[in-house]
C-alpha cells in the first residue's frame, strides 16, 4: 500500500546538517510509506536536530534517535521493526517495503 503525501518544506533557517538529514529521508525506502503524521514527525525532528547542533545538549541528540527509530530510518530500526526493504534492479522503480501493514498494525495495537 502505497501512499502518497509530499514531504513538508523545512525552514529556511535550519543547520545545513540537518537540512540534509531531512531531505534524506525523501529519497530513502521507507519514504514511499510515510503518512502526513509520519513527515511532520519528520519535521519536527530535524528542528531538534538544529538545536542539538546549536546547543550540543546530550537530552537533544536523545530525543533525535528515538525520533528517528520511530520513523524506521535506520537498517537497524528497521530490522528490529521486521520491515524489509528490497531494492529492484536499477531500472526499475524505487525500493519496495515488504511487511509495513504488519508493522503498523502492531505499532496502532500498541499505542
Amino acid at each position: 500500500m502505497s501512499i502518497n503525501v509530499s514531504q513538508p518544506r523545512i525552514r529556511s533557517d535550519i543547520d545545513p546538517r540537518a537540512k540534509r538529514w531531512y531531505r534524506s529521508l525523501k529519497r530513502s525506502g521507507q519514504a514511499e510509506f510515510y503518512a502526513d503524521s509520519d513527515w511532520q514527525t519528520a519535521l519536527v525532528a530535524a528542528e531538534v536536530l538544529d538545536r542539538f547542533f546549536a546547543t550540543s545538549r546530550a537530552t537533544l541528540l536523545a530525543e533525535f534517535n528515538r525520533m528517528c527509530a520511530a520513523l524506521l530510518v535506520t537498517e537497524g530500526d528497521r530490522r528490529r521493526a521486521r520491515l524489509e526493504l528490497e531494492r529492484e534492479a536499477p531500472e526499475e522503480e524505487a525500493p519496495v517495503a515488504t511487511e509495513i501493514d504488519e508493522y503498523r498494525r502492531r505499532r496502532r495495537g500498541s499505542g
